[in-house]
C-alpha cells in the first residue's frame, strides 16, 4: 500500500499577558544580582541540517517586565554551558536587577534587543511592543529560540529553573523507503510558498497572551513562491510558520524524481492535508516537525514543477497520505476514523481486544458506513490470530506471549473499505513484557535500596529515567508517570500534577522524550521512605527508591 506519512513533534505552554506603563526604573549594574538557569531545547527530533544548527544557542538575552508586564530591562546571559552532546540543555548565569516583587522574563536566544542605548528607550513599554521591534527572522546559521516565565521573586543566586524554549521555524523531511526508491530515483524535495520572515514570539492579538500554537506572521513577511533550495531525502529544510489551513495559495513540498527509467524528471506536490471535517490542510507551526515517508509510487508525476504546483496533490492521486499522529485518514473522498493506530500489550493474560473504526463515504458529512470496513491481517507478524470486523467494531485475537529471550511479537492489520482501494489504514498491535528503562538512577546511584538524602528539609533528590531506544517507544509518547511520595515534593515548573490514589500521595507529569531527569526536595528533615515510580499506561516495570537519611 503506497503511503505518504506526516509526524508532528510538539509542545504546548500557556503562558501570560501583557500591558503598558510610561516609565520604569533604570537599575545600574552594582545593583544587580547573579542568577541562574536551566534551558531545555524540545520537540525536534535530534539532527541536524547542512547550513544552520537547529540546537545551538549561541547568545541569549533576559528581556525583564515587571508583574504588570512594563519593560524593565535587559539582562545578557553569561558562562553558556552545553550540559550534554545527546540533551539540548544548556546552563547559564546572567546579572539583572533583584525582583522582590516578582517579574516576567522573556528568554530569547540568538536575538539581540540592540545596543544599550535603544534598550533604554524601550523602558516602561509593553511585552508585545518590545518583542516586536526586533525582526525574529534567524540568520541562515542559529534560529531565533524564545520562552517566557513568571517569577514570584528574583534575589541573590536565585535559581530560574529549567526554561522551555522554542524554535521559531518548521522543519521539514523526507524519508523514501528502499522499496520506492526501486521506482524513483535521484530524489530531491523543496519547499514552496513558505513566508521569507519569522516573529520571535507567538502572540494572540485579540487575547493578549504569548501563547504557543497561536501563528505568528510578521506583518512586512511576505510569501515565497519559489524554492529556495532543493536537498536530498534524509536531510531537512526549514521554514517560517504561516497560516496555511485556509490560503489560497498554499504551503507544499514539491518531490522531484526519474520515474521507471524515463528520459526526464517528475514532479509530486504534497500539501499538508489535515483529515477532519473543518479544514482540509495544516497551518505550519513553529518548532513543528513534519516529516513525509513516501513507501511507494505508482505512477508518473508532472513534467514540470508548475503543473505540480497548479494540479492535484499526489497524495490524492498517486500517493496516499498518513498523518501518524492522528488516528484519522482521508483520501479526498471518504474517510476512515480508527481508535489508535498502534497497540502495545503488556498484560499477559490478555487474549483479545476490541477497537473502533467508522467510515464516513463523505468525509465532509457525519453519516458512517461501517458495515463495509474490512480488516485483513498482514501475513509474517506473529503476535495476532485473527481479526474480524462487525459493523465498525474491530475484535482481535492475540497469540501467546513471546518467550526464550524473544523480546516482542508484533503484527499489522490492514482497515480498508470495501469498493475502496485507495483508503486503507495500518493499524500495528505489539506483545511484550513491559520494558525496563535503559538507565534508572536516584541521586546518581544506580543501587535503589541504599539512596543517600542529607537529614534535612528541603535536601535534594534527583531521579534520572532512560528510555529504551525502541522503535515502538517514540510513537508511544507521551507517557505519564507518577511518582508516590510523602516526604518530597517536585521543584517547580517541571510539569507535575499532585494527586491521590487511595491514601498515598502522587506526583504525575507527562513525559515527550525517552530522556527524563525530576527533581524534588525533602519536605522534612526525617524523609527515609519507599518512593515508588510507575507508567500510569502499564509500558514499564515499576521501580521502588529506597530513601536512607544521612548527616553528611
Amino acid at each position: 500500500m503506497k503511503k505518504i506519512s506526516l509526524l508532528f513533534m510538539l509542545t504546548a505552554l500557556l503562558l501570560g499577558a501583557c500591558t503598558m506603563r510610561d516609565t520604569a526604573l533604570s537599575p545600574q549594574d552594582s545593583e544587580k544580582v547573579t542568577v541562574r538557569f536551566g534551558m531545555d531545547i524540545p520537540n525536534f527530533i535530534t539532527s541536524r541540517a547542512e547550513g544552520i544548527d537547529e540546537n545551538k544557542i549561541e547568545t541569549l538575552e533576559l528581556w525583564v517586565f515587571d508583574r504588570e508586564g512594563h519593560f524593565l530591562e535587559r539582562a545578557k546571559a553569561e558562562n553558556i554551558t552545553k550540559t550534554s552532546e545527546n540533551l539540548y540543555t544548556y546552563t547559564f548565569e546572567a546579572k539583572m536587577t533583584p525582583a522582590p516583587d516578582g517579574c516576567v522574563i522573556h528568554f530569547v536566544a540568538n536575538k539581540s534587543l540592540g545596543e544599550d542605548a535603544k534598550v533604554l528607550t524601550l523602558t516602561g513599554k509593553n511585552e508585545s511592543d518590545v518583542l516586536f521591534s526586533v525582526d525574529g527572522t534567524s540568520d541562515g546559521k542559529l534560529m531565533t529560540m524564545w520562552g517566557r516565565h513568571t517569577y514570584d521573586k528574583v534575589e541573590k543566586d536565585t535559581n530560574l529553573g529549567n526554561v522551555e524554549v522554542l524554535r521559531n521555524m518548521v522543519k521539514f523531511g523526507l524519508e523514501i523507503t528502499s522499496e520506492a526508491t526501486n521506482k524513483l530515483k535521484d530524489v530531491t524535495y523543496a519547499l514552496y510558498r513558505t513566508m521569507d520572515k519569522g516573529s520571535i514570539a507567538p502572540f494572540d492579538p485579540n487575547k493578549k497572551l504569548f501563547t504557543p500554537e497561536v501563528i505568528t506572521e510578521p506583518a512586512e513577511a511576505k510569501l515565497v513562491e519559489s524554492a529556495q533550495t532543493w536537498t536530498e531525502p534524509n536531510s531537512f529544510l526549514y521554514g517560517y510558520e504561516r497560516k496555511n489551513a485556509g490560503a489560497k495559495e498554499i504551503a507544499c513540498l514539491i518531490i522531484k524524481g526519474t520515474y521507471q527509467g524515463d528520459s526526464k524528471p517528475s514532479y509530486y506536490k504534497i500539501d499538508f492535508v489535515q483529515a477532519n471535517d473543518k479544514t482540509k490542510r495544516y497551518d505550519l507551526t513553529r518548532n513543528h516537525f513534519y516529516k513525509v515517508t513516501i513507501n511507494d509510487v505508482l505512477e508518473r508525476g508532472y513534467s514540470t514543477v508548475a503543473e505540480a504546483l497548479s494540479g492535484l496533490s499526489a497524495n490524492n492521486k498517486a500517493l496516499s497520505e498518513e498523518i501518524q499522529s492522528f488516528p484519522t485518514f482521508s483520501d479526498g473522498k471518504g474517510k476512515l476514523e480508527v481508535d489508535k493506530t498502534l497497540y502495545v500489550i503488556v498484560d499477559e493474560n490478555t487474549k483479545e481486544f476490541t477497537f473502533n473504526v467508522k467510515y464516513f463515504p463523505d468525509y465532509n458529512k457525519v453519516d458512517t458506513k461501517n458495515q463495509d470496513i474490512t480488516v485483513s491481517v498482514i501475513e509474517g507478524g506473529n503476535a495476532v490470530t485473527e481479526a474480524t470486523a462487525s459493523n465498525g467494531t474491530i475484535t482481535v485475537k492475540l497469540n501467546n506471549f513471546p518467550t526464550g529471550g524473544v523480546t516482542y511479537a508484533k503484527s499489522d492489520l490492514v482497515l480498508g473499505v470495501k469498493g475502496q482501494n485507495d483508503l486503507k489504514r495500518l493499524v500495528r498491535v505489539v506483545l511484550r513484557t513491559p520494558y525496563d528503562y535503559t538507565t534508572f538512577t536516584a541521586n546518581e546511584s544506580t543501587d535503589l535500596t541504599n539512596v543517600q538524602v542529607k537529614k534535612q528539609q528541603n535536601s535534594d533528590l534527583r531521579i534520572n529515567m532512560t528510555l529504551p531506544d525502541d522503535e515502538f517507544i517514540k510513537r508511544l509518547l507521551p507517557l505519564r508517570f507518577r511518582v508516590y511520595t510523602e516526604n518530597f515534593y517536585p521543584v517547580g515548573g517541571q510539569g507535575f500534577q499532585f494527586g491521590r490514589k487511595g491514601n498515598k500521595t502522587f506526583y504525575e507529569v507527562q513525559a515527550n522524550s525517552t530522556t527524563l531527569d525530576y527533581n524534588f526536595k525533602s519536605n522534612k528533615s526525617n524523609s527515609a521512605e519507599t518512593i515508588k515510580v510507575e507508567c500510569v499506561e502499564g509500558y514499564f516495570k515499576e521501580k521502588n527508591v529506597q530513601i536512607t537519611n544521612s548527616n553528611w
